[in-house]
């Protein structure tokens, strides 16, 4: 099976041209659509992350809505320098890199979520153990 038999979307050379991809239509639609949607959803994390969680599930909230505003947004740009047919920076490419970045950025969002916040509790919790036993001021918990 050679590269003209391929259809275009699965076809390697079809996302690694420069040359900007089509976002009219409902495909237009769908793609502003995406990005609208993970832009509202990171701006929603924030609100709700700014509810009485402790530190470590308050900064897990602040860590995805940070991604996915980033995110949202930078798929907003691409799209509009797509829509305007921007030779290099309206290229194709730019979505399958959006996406892995994504991916990336969500897999270690991940990790923190469950392997480093619980490490993290459990290390304050046996730090505040310990300082109760050591004379001096003791600091009020902020909750």
């Amino acid at each position: 099976m050679s590269f003209d038999q391929i259809p275009d979307v699965l076809n390697p050379i079809f996302w690694l041209s420069t040359r900007p991809l089509t976002v009219s239509g409902n495909i237009g639609y769908v793609i502003i659509g995406i990005f609208v949607a993970v832009f509202v959803l990171g701006v929603i994390l924030r609100v709700i992350g700014q509810k009485k969680f402790d530190k470590y599930e308050r900064l897990a909230y602040m860590r995805a809505a940070s991604m996915l505003t980033s995110m949202g947004l930078l798929g907003g740009f691409l799209y509009l320098l797509s829509n305007e047919r921007v030779q290099f920076f309206g290229g194709r490419f730019w979505y399958p890199l959006w996406l892995m970045t994504l991916l990336v950025w969500t897999g270690f969002l991940i990790k923190y979520i469950k392997r480093d916040a619980p490490l993290m509790r459990q290390r304050a919790s046996e730090r505040k153990e310990l300082r109760k036993y050591i004379p001096g001021k003791k600091k009020k918990s902020r909750r």
